[in-house]
């Protein structure tokens, strides 16, 4: 299969890192950038590689343990917010589905634009949940294939210019 390989370019090592924190995490430009380029290729099938090249040496060992946290802190945000997502579309669904019922059920007792007015607020309601569905699902199962891959097996290569 093929490869796509992911470039980053680096001066030293703390440029690698977040300079607000001292764990020694992946800095947040460099993993958003990692996860665009990874996005923009996801209708390739490939394995992605992520290639360091740096102006000094650089501590492999220390490199490889924080993109381990990094992708680990990745999945486990991924299923926080996969859970959030679809606590929310039951609630949008049930909502909607109430008012939709309600507003059937209040059809011969109120005028119409009481009935039309709770009526649009429960196809409102199902439409958040259907674009939950449509919309917010697939980006997570996509970034959550991509981090799950990337957990079983990352692939760092290094380069040093000097």
């Amino acid at each position: 299969m093929a490869k796509t390989v992911i470039t980053v370019e680096i001066n030293k090592e703390s440029d690698l890192y977040c300079p607000y924190n001292s764990d020694h995490e992946i800095n947040d430009a460099i993993s958003s950038y990692i996860i665009q380029k990874v996005v923009e290729n996801k209708k390739k099938k490939d394995d992605v590689a992520v290639r360091i090249v740096s102006d000094e040496p650089v501590n492999e060992d220390s490199i490889r343990e924080a993109f381990r946290k990094w992708v680990a802190v990745g999945c486990s945000r991924i299923k926080k917010e996969t859970r959030i997502k679809i606590i929310q579309l039951v609630w949008m669904l049930g909502i909607g589905i109430g008012f939709v019922a309600l507003s059937l059920a209040l059809k011969p007792y109120v005028n119409n634009i009481l009935f039309t007015v709770i009526s649009t607020i429960g196809a409102f309601a199902i439409w958040e949940a259907a674009s939950i569905w449509i919309i917010d699902s697939p980006a997570l199962r996509l970034r959550s294939r991509m981090f799950k891959k990337w957990f079983d097996h990352m692939e760092l290569i290094f380069e040093n210019r000097a």
